[in-house]
């Protein structure tokens, strides 16, 4: 059952998501995972997971991009951004 809780900490998430993607369209990657750091912290989800990965990749933190998009996946994402996947199969699997 679904709450008004749920639903505000959901839309809160989503704006953090916003502000990130923003941040990520202007080349900060280290505040944009910042950012898709307290979406997931309010409502984890897949796209969040696979946003970060991709700001993780720019920033060359690799581990962490693997990670996320490891998690992007087990969560059933199916659109996991393609540089990050192409990157992950390319060097880890």
């Amino acid at each position: 059952m679904t709450t008004e809780i749920d639903i505000s900490r959901k839309q809160e998430a989503e704006d953090y998501k916003n502000k990130a993607n923003e941040l990520f369209k202007n080349g900060e990657y280290n505040s944009a995972a910042d950012m898709y750091t307290k979406a997931i912290e309010l409502f984890e989800s897949a796209i969040y997971y696979s946003n970060r990965s991709f700001a993780y990749l720019k920033t060359e933190c690799f581990g962490y991009a693997f990670s996320d998009a490891t998690k992007a996946i087990l969560k059933g994402i199916t659109g996991v951004h393609q540089p990050t996947w192409h990157w992950v199969n390319s060097n880890w699997l």
